[in-house]
C-alpha cells in the first residue's frame, strides 16, 4: 500500500512542485537537513521553551507549505523532499488542514500513515513534524492554531485517536520523543484554555503556561490518559490508562499512573511486544 501511495504522490507532486531554483532547492535540502539534527539533539527533560532550537524563519515564512520528505532507503538519511499543495495531502494522506494564517509549515516523512478522519489546524508561523514511520491507528486532532505554536513527534511513533490542544495561547510547544506508543483516547493540552486569577491580584494569571508539554523517548501511554500543560515525562517511562498528569517530578523508567499522577514503581522498561513474545525472544 506505501509504494503504491508513494508512486501515486511522486507522480502528482512532481507536477505541482513550487517553482524553486536550484540555488533555492540547495538552501531549503540544507536547511531541512539541520532542522533533523536538531530535533535529534533536543533534551526533552528541560522545563523550558525548546522550539527554537528546531524552528528556522527560511522553513516557516514562506507561506503555508506542506513539505513531503524522502528517505534513502539504504541509510535512512535525507534523499530529496516534495512540495506539495493541501488538496494533494488531503488525498493522500486523508488529512483536513486548516490555515490560521498565512504562513506556516508541515512536514511529513513519505510512510506516515494517517487515518480518515483526521484534523489539523494549524496558525501564523506554525510548525508542525511527524517523524519518519508515524502511524496512527485512528483519527487524530491536532491544533496549533495559535502564532508561533510549535508540534513534533519524533521517528517511529504510534497513536491510536489522539488530541492535540497547543493553540489557546501563542509560543506553545508540544515535543514528542522517538518510539512513542500510545492507545486510544490520548488528549493533550499545552494550556488550560481558560484564566485563573487570585481575588487579590485580579489583573494577573496564575495559570500561564510556561512551554507546554515534553514527552521524552520511548514512552508508552495507555488508554485514556490526558496530559496537561507544563507536563514532562521522561524517557522509557509508563503512563497508566486513565491517568490524569499534571505534574513533572518525574524520573526515568518509571511507571506513572493516577488522578492525579504519581509514580507508583522505578526501575522499569517495556517493550512493544506482548509478554509471551516478549520472553520468547529473551530465551
Amino acid at each position: 500500500m506505501f509504494s503504491l501511495r508513494r508512486y501515486w504522490m511522486d507522480f502528482i507532486s512532481k507536477k505541482l512542485l513550487a517553482d524553486n531554483s536550484q540555488e533555492k532547492d540547495i538552501v531549503l535540502f540544507s536547511k531541512i537537513n539541520e532542522l533533523l539534527k536538531n530535533i535529534k539533539s533536543l533534551n526533552l527533560t528541560e522545563g523550558i521553551h525548546l522550539s527554537s532550537v528546531i524552528r528556522d524563519d527560511c522553513l516557516i515564512k514562506h507561506g503555508n507549505r506542506i513539505i513531503v520528505l524522502h528517505s534513502n532507503t539504504k541509510n535512512g538519511s535525507l534523499d530529496s523532499y516534495r512540495i506539495i499543495t493541501r488538496i494533494i495531502a488531503e488525498k493522500i494522506y486523508r488529512i483536513h488542514i486548516n490555515y490560521r494564517g498565512k504562513n506556516s509549515v508541515i512536514f511529513l516523512w513519505d510512510d506516515v500513515c494517517l487515518c480518515s478522519g483526521s484534523v489539523i489546524t494549524i496558525g501564523e508561523n506554525g510548525m508542525l513534524y511527524l517523524g519518519r514511520s508515524f502511524k496512527c491507528r485512528n483519527s487524530i486532532n491536532i491544533n496549533l492554531g495559535g502564532i508561533n505554536s510549535t508540534v513534533c513527534f519524533g521517528n517511529n511513533c504510534n497513536v491510536g485517536n489522539m488530541s492535540i490542544h497547543a493553540g489557546d495561547e501563542n509560543n506553545l510547544e508540544v515535543l514528542i520523543g522517538d518510539c512513542f506508543l500510545a492507545a486510544l483516547n490520548l488528549e493533550m493540552r499545552a494550556s488550560d484554555g481558560h484564566t485563573i486569577y487570585s481575588l487579590d491580584n485580579p489583573g494577573t494569571a496564575i495559570n500561564k503556561p510556561v512551554f507546554g508539554i515534553h514527552v521524552g523517548r520511548h514512552v508508552w501511554a495507555g488508554m485514556n490518559v490526558f496530559l496537561g500543560k507544563d507536563v514532562i515525562i521522561p524517557a522509557d517511562c509508563i503512563i497508566g490508562a486513565g491517568s490524569l498528569v499534571t505534574r513533572r517530578a518525574f524520573s526515568p523508567n518509571s511507571v506513572i499512573a493516577g488522578t492525579p499522577a504519581t509514580v507508583i514503581k522505578t526501575n522499569v522498561n517495556w517493550d512493544a511486544q506482548n509478554t509471551e513474545k516478549f520472553e520468547q525472544k529473551k530465551k
